[in-house]
């Protein structure tokens, strides 16, 4: 018999982890905050001109908006398919710095005006800010979001794993090596995937998104977030009229196809019987 695992106990370690791993990201955000601070403080000082540390640190803020705003155009790349275009690697880290000078010459004046006017006795205008970040911070945000995008869109692209033709299946104690050929589709039972071959049921030990990683993608294709179907084994597509299909594999099988995964499927259908 399998060990049981307590799906409960992963989430709460996967969140342990993104904790940690968002520690660092803190930190150095402090720093940063310090250190222009700090610099606001010394250029005070030269000019023989009067220091506020309230409204240094207010205006210092725009450190603390460029993660979520990087990683919200990333995740909005990667969710919209903009970054599976055919784009050459510049063009899509010009996108990216325009984008998110745009937000964040539009988010921050909005910031300090909602801090302004909770916390402080004087509220910033809107258009004041606005104006102070275009001709002051304008070429910051240039030089960092041009930095991050060297980061988020690396020159060399890695390539994917050479799918393997054999996966040792590990159920409990017991392990076995089943042909990649034989397998009909894999159905994910958390923490574990059910693969399903023509004569027989496996329960493997395994997340789906880590199987998928080592079968081919132009033979096994996701038809929803819980299962993956050899492309192969097909046999009979079947609309519901809202989107989805009805998959009929080759020994009986039904499997549901999302519409979030149709046009994807169909266009790699057509791929394989092309080949």
């Amino acid at each position: 018999m399998p060990s049981y695992v307590d799906p409960r106990r992963n989430l709460a370690q996967q969140r342990l982890g993104k904790t940690k791993r968002a520690k660092p990201l803190i930190w150095i955000l402090l720093a940063v905050l310090a250190i222009t601070i700090l610099q606001d403080w010394v250029k005070s000082s030269l000019n023989s001109q009067a220091f506020y540390l309230s409204e240094s640190f207010l205006f210092s803020l725009y450190w603390v908006l460029i993660p979520p705003i990087a990683f919200a155009l990333k995740y909005a790349l990667d969710r919209f398919g903009l970054a599976k275009l055919s784009l050459s690697i510049w063009t899509r880290r010009i996108y990216f710095v325009l984008a998110a000078m745009v937000a964040q010459i539009l988010f921050f004046p909005l910031l300090v005006w909602l801090i302004s006017a909770l916390f402080y006795e004087h509220t910033f205008a809107y258009s004041q800010t606005l104006f102070y970040s275009v001709s002051e911070d304008l070429y910051k945000f240039l030089l960092i979001y041009a930095i991050l995008s060297l980061l988020i869109f690396p020159r060399k692209i890695p390539k994917p794993p050479k799918s393997s033709e054999q996966l040792l299946i590990q159920s409990g104690r017991k392990t076995q090596i089943l042909p990649v050929a034989e397998i009909l589709c894999v159905v994910s039972a958390t923490p574990y995937v059910e693969i399903h071959t023509a004569s027989k049921k496996y329960l493997h030990q395994e997340s789906l998104k880590s199987l998928a990683e080592k079968l081919d993608p132009a033979i096994f294709q996701r038809t929803h977030k819980s299962s993956l179907v050899n492309l192969k084994a097909v046999q009979e597509m079947k609309s519901r009229l809202n989107g989805d299909y009805d998959l009929t594999l080759s020994n009986g099988t039904q499997v549901r196809l999302s519409r979030n995964y149709a046009a994807a499927f169909k266009q790699a259908m057509d791929a394989t019987s092309s080949a």
